[in-house]
């Protein structure tokens, strides 16, 4: 049970990262900053950044 318990504590840990990611990369797109500027602000792959950047606008 105490391992089920920190499983679904880790996934919810994992899932509120994704989010806050997710909301940084929207509110930067917002501010003007380019894909690859976020990508390199954030450390992550700019695949990631452009593909949110492709969902925002549809």
């Amino acid at each position: 049970m105490e391992e089920l318990m920190a499983r679904g504590r880790q996934e919810g840990l994992s899932k509120g990262r994704t989010e806050e990611r997710r909301h940084n990369i929207l509110r930067m797109l917002s501010k003007g900053k380019s894909t690859a500027e976020i990508a390199d602000l954030l450390d992550i792959p700019l695949h990631e950044v452009e593909s949110l950047a492709r969902g925002k606008s549809a």
